[in-house]
């Protein structure tokens, strides 16, 4: 009998001895295995193809060690059990509490945008999805097109001229229709500038958040808010709020989905917890995040055309779907890591030879 199962409380680890790795006799395409508790009549394995199997003893004698021993293999896996919760982390060199979960790196992001787009934010495939086709129909999530659409009716100069013929509602209409025509806000996200009573200040207050020109002591964004909230809108999402700026000024500008920002938040800048209600302060650490993955990226040799090219990255590779190809990215980058550690700190057979030899006086 054999099941998936996480370990409960009953369980006791293995031992701390190395265990062989082995292979079921009959399901070949599992890949090797590792022993990661017994408890019982019963023996839990992490497999390589990434599933965790519980076998009853009548079944141990299906698993047989395996050919070759494989140190990196051995570390994978266990690494792998750790993430995924069925392990408990190793306890630390100082013999204190055991380390926490490890969690993947932004060097594992890229492995995975590797493996989903070979060929990088220019190539064929991340532009067809994400930036725009040549021909055919544009969809939603196709930035080139909403970028074009953008900068033709929020410049500031159409904007500005709205006012001008005494239209103020007529730049939330702008500003809703832009943004709504892509993926980076919901409508409903959007419902609640649909149904504002512009006048001429509260135009001004937004032209001047998407062109950052400033009036006053207030920065544009606390402007725009205290403006929205004399009409009782005070719950402004960040995607609704942040996304046309995106367009306009997609260099230097990024759209803030929040579920995104705190999930890549977590891999490289933990201390860093976005609040509700947007603020200038929580934009520019958003900001200084994704402007810190873009420069990693171009380092890595993957140059986003912009800070959409770097949001739609973070998206994708934290997104649900790449959550096992991520982990993987992980555990193999940690196998390695340790493997050179261990090479590095073993003395080679030279040193071993020399330190054998009995010094002369």
């Amino acid at each position: 009998m054999m099941h998936s199962s996480e370990t409960s409380t009953t369980e006791r680890p293995a031992q701390n001895a190395p265990r062989p790795l082995v292979r079921h006799t009959r399901r070949e395409g599992w890949g090797r295995a590792l022993m990661l508790w017994e408890r019982e009549d019963k023996r839990g394995y992490q497999f390589e193809d990434g599933e965790v199997r519980v076998f009853a003893k009548p079944y141990f004698e299906l698993l047989q060690p395996a050919k070759h021993p494989d140190p990196v293999l051995r570390h994978q896996l266990r690494e792998q059990a750790v993430t995924n919760g069925h392990l408990e982390p190793a306890k630390s060199a100082r013999g204190g509490k055991a380390a926490g979960r490890p969690v993947p790196s932004l060097d594992d992001q890229v492995t995975v945008f590797e493996t989903l787009f070979p060929d990088g934010f220019h190539g064929d495939d991340w532009t067809e999805q994400h930036r725009g086709r040549i021909e055919g129909r544009r969809l939603k999530r196709h930035r080139d097109p909403a970028i074009e659409q953008a900068k033709e009716r929020l410049s500031e100069e159409a904007l500005r001229g709205c006012l001008e013929r005494g239209e103020p509602v007529e730049v939330y209409r702008r500003f809703v229709d832009v943004v709504g025509g892509t993926d980076l806000a919901t409508r409903k996200q959007l419902d609640g500038f649909r149904g504002l009573n512009v006048d001429t200040n509260l135009a001004e207050a937004m032209i001047g958040f998407l062109h950052d020109v400033r009036q006053g002591d207030l920065a544009t964004m606390a402007r725009l808010r205290r403006a929205l909230a004399k009409e009782n809108f005070r719950k402004i999402p960040w995607t609704a709020l942040t996304a046309p700026r995106a367009l306009l000024y997609p260099n230097d500008h990024m759209c803030v989905r929040p579920s995104v920002v705190r999930a890549q938040a977590k891999l490289i800048a933990p201390r860093f917890k976005l609040s509700q209600v947007p603020s200038a302060g929580d934009y520019s650490q958003c900001l200084e995040m994704a402007m810190s993955v873009r420069e990693h990226l171009t380092k890595a040799g993957f140059s986003p055309r912009d800070l959409l090219d770097v949001t739609d990255f973070m998206r994708v590779t934290l997104a649900s779907g790449a959550k096992r190809t991520l982990v993987e990215a992980m555990v193999e980058r940690r196998a390695n890591e340790q493997a050179d550690k261990e090479a590095a700190e073993k003395p080679s057979t030279v040193d071993a030879v020399r330190e054998a030899r009995p010094t002369r006086q």
